[in-house]
């Protein structure tokens, strides 16, 4: 099962909210965690984020809020997750705290890194338009389908 980061769930939980509301609407970082009863400092911080990589824009002041900038279609899962994550290793044999301990010896290592690069893969063509508004499931492509 896929993990997701907390500040990547905010991410998505804001963006779904965003593009669920009129175009023109601003839509402040406390509406938002109010409405869904989330902590504001990390989902302000993952806001500003997101305005930093043009995913949303910013308006300041008394009145000011969020609105979407880019169009949901354009964006990949993985590109979000790269962006509040700031993380970009495909490396599965890699952690914060260094390369596994098993490393050298893993007879599971070419396995689970073919793994992680077709959910890697599966994860840049899924665009957050399609994860969050569609209401079809989406589904993995079968074995078969990955070797092609």
């Amino acid at each position: 099962m896929l993990k997701l980061n907390k500040r990547v769930e905010y991410a998505l939980i804001s963006l779904k909210f965003l593009a669920e509301c009129q175009a023109d609407k601003l839509i402040s970082a406390r509406e938002i965690c109010d409405r869904f009863h989330l902590p504001f400092d990390p989902v302000a911080k993952v806001l500003q984020q997101m305005n930093s990589a043009e995913i949303v824009h910013a308006i300041k002041g008394v009145k000011g809020g969020y609105i979407l900038k880019q169009d949901l279609s354009t964006l990949s899962f993985m590109s979000l997750s790269r962006i509040i994550e700031r993380q970009n290793g495909l490396n599965p044999c890699e952690t914060h705290q260094g390369i596994c301990e098993h490393a050298i010896d893993c007879n599971i290592q070419a396995p689970v890194k073919n793994l992680n690069r077709m959910v890697h893969d599966y994860l840049e063509g899924l665009s957050i338009k399609d994860l969050l508004l569609t209401e079809k499931m989406n589904t993995l492509p079968t074995h078969s389908e990955a070797q092609l």
